[in-house]
This record gives C-alpha cells, structure tokens and sequence, in this order.
C-alpha cells in the first residue's frame, strides 16, 4: 500500500521489486523451526502449520534484500543498453536481431507448475497479470495440450535464435517427467 504513494516511477518500481524478491513461504506459519539444523524452512509439498514455527521480522527481510539488491546494483556496469521486459518470449520485438550475446533459459515444464496462477496474488498487487494466450504450458483450463505446449515453445526458441548474435549460446534448464513433453521440447 505505502509503495504504491510513492511518486517518483524509478524508486516504486525498485521498491516493488526488493518487496517481490521476498519468498512469502517464509514469512508465514508454514515456516518450521529446524532446532539448529540447516536453517528454517517450510515443509515442502506442504501446507500444514508445524508443531514449532518460527515468525520471521519483516522489516529484518527487508533490509536484507534491500542490502543485497543495492550491493549487486553498484556491482552491475551498465555498458550496453539493459531492456527488461515482461512480454511473452514468443515475442521479443523490442530487442533487436543479432543483439544478445548469451541466453539462459528456465521454460515452463509443461504441466507441472501454471505460473500465472501461482504469480496471481502478486501480478494484482502489481497490476500486470501474465498473458495467458502465450504462456508456454499444458493445462485443461486454458485448453492446451502438449501440441500447443510445442508450438509456444518452437515460437519462444525461434524468436531467441532471432535475437542472438550468431555463433552465440543459449543454456536452457528443464524437467519433466513425461516423455511427450520432452517429445515436445
């Protein structure tokens, strides 16, 4: 809500984005004390309240990524031209052809995760909801299968060859557990 006062543009953007670097899995009741052992965490593949859990100061959150997000922002040298964008990858008309050097890519993994809904409470916060016409996924609601799925996905590789320079790399991280869906990729 306070964020969202603030007038200048540049500075309620960075605000939203230390606040959206948060995880609000650990910031919620979910979160188990772990007696010492490697740090606090939810259960995964859980949504129960533990027996202990721990409640994290918000305000110590943020100063940590805050931190974090300033110290790797003094580190960046900006010498080329930055675009960050929200658009589908399918595409990237505002980046020029022949223009990136590297791409590293984690595309959806078909079925497993329907990201514009996992994303739903923070694009409302945000007021930018994903377009779901070109979300790489297969999913009953949204009427897609893994045709569609591959045809995104041929859509997204084609328009990141496009922006390449050539002889460049693309290093792209992915899992399923179907062979279709691999079949598709």
């Amino acid at each position: 809500y306070l964020i969202k006062k603030v007038e200048d543009e540049r500075v309620q953007k960075a605000l939203q984005f230390i606040f959206t670097s948060f995880n609000p899995s650990f910031m919620s009741k979910l979160t188990r004390y772990n007696f010492g052992k490697r740090g606090n965490s939810p259960l995964s593949g859980t949504l129960y309240v533990p027996s202990f859990w721990i409640e994290r100061n918000i305000l110590s959150i943020w100063n940590s990524k805050k931190k974090g997000i300033l110290k790797a922002s003094r580190l960046i040298q900006y010498k080329a031209k930055l675009v960050t964008c929200t658009q589908s990858s399918t595409d990237l008309k505002n980046i020029p052809s022949d223009s990136i050097d590297y791409v590293f890519t984690d595309p959806p993994f078909g079925s497993n995760l329907i990201y514009s809904e996992l994303n739903f409470i923070w694009e409302a916060w945000l007021g930018h909801f994903t377009e779901t016409k070109k979300e790489a996924i297969v999913s009953d609601s949204q009427r897609k299968g893994v045709k569609e799925y591959q045809n995104l996905m041929t859509e997204a590789f084609m328009e990141i060859y496009r922006v390449l320079k050539p002889g460049r790399w693309m290093t792209m991280v992915f899992h399923n557990s179907r062979g279709e869906v691999w079949q598709a990729i």
